[in-house]
């Protein structure tokens, strides 16, 4: 996925600034920055739900920018928001089958993808009648990834997976990212937590005020004393 000159407002605010990122088949981005940075609105701007004002977006060679939500999901594209948003009085099995219905698939084919689900996250499996609502929020989180994925996605945009989760979570989620990536899922990983989005990242871009003001491989961005105090809260050690 390319975006290549994004500018997104709301109302008078300009929130995006000729934003561009690359997104490789098979990797896993990160996209740091502090809070009002322009992080969610650039994942809604590729879902759709925003519209940018100009710039282009592309997946797999097709323009996807100005498409309908729903065209996105089908194109190959699936988001995890913010705060997980599960349907609280519904089921697990409900909250997933509705995760599966915008991609058109038939009702066979959204139980064998919900197995697949279940076979990632058994403790959907046993608790797949309860209702959502009354679940951690760490199998909260499950769940939200677990329906993110019923439309098969080829890209999967990830926001703030580890907010409100206990540390023990935190980890769980991440290795199941891990996982996730090395079946083959693409993610856009928009994450506070900026040192272990990069730890599981192969590049990272970072955001200030809109406008991307680092960018490069993983690595590179966790050595880098800058990145470390702005966005680890690392300062580095006076020199005597």
């Amino acid at each position: 996925m390319v975006l290549e000159k994004i500018n997104v407002s709301y109302g008078p605010v300009k929130v995006l600034h000729d934003l561009s990122l690359t997104v490789n088949e098979g990797e896993i981005v990160a996209l740091i920055g502090a809070n009002g940075a322009g992080k969610t609105t650039t994942l809604r701007s590729i879902m759709g739900v925003l519209r940018a004002s100009s710039g282009s977006i592309v997946f797999k060679g097709q323009k996807i920018y100005g498409r309908r939500p729903v065209d996105i999901i089908r194109a190959g594209i699936s988001m995890v928001p913010e705060g997980r948003r599960v349907f609280g009085s519904m089921s697990i099995e409900d909250n997933l089958e509705v995760g599966g219905a915008p991609s058109g698939m038939k009702r066979a084919q959204i139980k064998e993808t919900m197995e697949r689900v279940f076979c990632m996250y058994p403790i959907l499996r046993e608790r797949r009648n309860q209702m959502a609502g009354t679940l951690s929020g760490g199998e909260q989180q499950m769940l939200a990834i677990g329906r993110a994925l019923m439309a098969h996605p080829k890209l999967l945009l990830l926001d703030e997976p580890s907010m409100g989760l206990a540390p023990v979570m935190v980890e769980r989620t991440f290795e199941s990212l891990k996982e996730l990536n090395k079946s083959g899922t693409t993610m856009l990983l928009v994450e506070q937590n900026a040192q272990m989005a990069l730890e599981i990242s192969d590049r990272g871009y970072a955001l200030q005020n809109g406008r991307v003001v680092y960018s490069g491989k993983a690595s590179d961005l966790l050595g880098d004393e800058s990145i470390r105090e702005a966005y680890f809260g690392i300062k580095k050690e006076a020199v005597n």
